[in-house]
């Protein structure tokens, strides 16, 4: 039985609807999944090709949790990355806490002190709760074993956080240490402390890209954590 051109016209119409509702789908799918990886494989390439530059953005790791890297050093056989975004928001004992020692409320900036506080600084890394946390949940949710295997443990862990000298050496000004979470500017943890009278302040980068190095970031503040890693380059 011939369909008629009415019939012919309904069932193309529906064949469009189910094309365009299709084409739709695959848009997210597309921009969630199938541009990352292709994205990771190109930058895998480039890596296994000695192919990077100083300065270059790659994608390494798992999506979910922006692993979008900047190269901030090649050297010897190694290279040196940071992630372009801050991957979470922690104080430097790896957890998320309500404290504010002079606010006494929860708060994403950071509270007084004495502008004539003297500090001495010093490294607490191996002690950090924060290290614990990038090793730990953070190392084996944002990286397979395939990408463990490129992963090399300098001596900070296999993932940690620049001190204020790095970042000094590694970034030319304000500009290009600024860094967001979730679109927003965010300021984030260093790895050097300071002292003042009992209590240890963190070093950080701020919300301008500006180096505060004078202790003003409690260790219970919650700021962001923007991770950096050495692969090999062989």
């Amino acid at each position: 039985m011939e369909l008629t051109n009415k019939g012919r016209g309904s069932w193309l119409k529906m064949g469009t609807i189910v094309i365009v509702l299709f084409l739709l789908l695959m848009i997210p799918l597309t921009q969630q999944f199938f541009i990352p990886m292709i994205k990771k494989q190109m930058s895998l390439a480039m890596i296994k090709n000695h192919s990077l530059s100083e300065g270059d953005v790659i994608m390494f790791g798992d999506n979910a949790w922006n692993n979008t890297w900047c190269v901030l050093k090649i050297e010897d056989r190694k290279v040196l990355l940071i992630n372009k975004s801050c991957v979470d928001i922690r104080n430097s004992e790896g957890y998320v806490t309500n404290f504010d020692p002079h606010l006494g409320k929860s708060f994403l900036s950071f509270p007084y002190i004495p502008e004539n506080a003297e500090i001495y600084h010093s490294e607490n890394w191996d002690r950090s709760g924060l290290k614990k946390w990038l090793n730990d949940e953070y190392y084996n949710t944002a990286f397979s074993d395939p990408d463990k295997e490129y992963i090399l443990d300098i001596g900070y862990g296999n993932v940690y956080i620049l001190n204020a000298e790095e970042v000094v050496e590694y970034f030319s000004n304000d500009t290009e240490r600024t860094a967001e979470y979730y679109g927003a500017a965010m300021p984030w943890w260093l790895r050097s402390t300071g002292r003042y009278d009992w209590e240890t302040y963190n070093d950080y980068v701020g919300k301008s890209g500006r180096i505060l190095d004078n202790g003003y970031a409690y260790s219970e503040s919650n700021i962001g954590v923007r991770p950096s890693i050495w692969i090999r380059y062989e």
